[in-house]
């Protein structure tokens, strides 16, 4: 009987494993599950500017002005009016904004967490002729 288990075990691992296979339940900080969510981020070459983590809201052309103002470039003012005004936000939520780095390599994601933005750590320390500023667009929960 133990060597009709063992000719079956074969069977029983194709049968049983694939069934822990599939996708996963989202995990705290996947785009289901965290009350944020990143619309896009913009950059532009020697465009200036300062970083900060602290987003500020962008429903309104004042406010974008407010955001960008210390720009030398006018491109990343021009696109985050295009979207702000392409975007469909939810009832609830609101749009901000942040210039979230200024450096060689734009990031590709950043992370909202106790009402800061904050792009991954860049690593190694890189000179570059013009740096790029990169300015984050979040949908975020309306605040009372």
């Amino acid at each position: 009987m133990s060597r009709r288990v063992l000719h079956l075990l074969p069977v029983l691992v194709l049968v049983v494993l694939p069934a822990g296979c599939g996708e996963s339940s989202p995990t705290t900080g996947s785009t289901t599950s965290r009350s944020w969510e990143l619309v896009e981020i913009l950059d532009a070459t020697a465009a200036g500017g300062s970083v900060s983590s602290r987003p500020v809201p962008v429903g309104t052309a004042e406010q974008q002005r407010a955001l960008t103002r210390d720009l030398t470039r006018p491109e990343l003012a021009r696109r985050l009016a295009e979207v702000v005004a392409e975007h469909e936000t939810a009832p609830g939520r609101r749009l901000v904004g942040a210039i979230v780095a200024i450096g060689c390599t734009p990031p590709t994601e950043v992370t909202y967490d106790d009402g800061l933005v904050r792009p991954p750590p860049s690593g190694a320390q890189v000179q570059c002729l013009a740096p790029v500023t990169s300015l984050a667009v979040l949908e975020v929960p309306a605040e009372g």
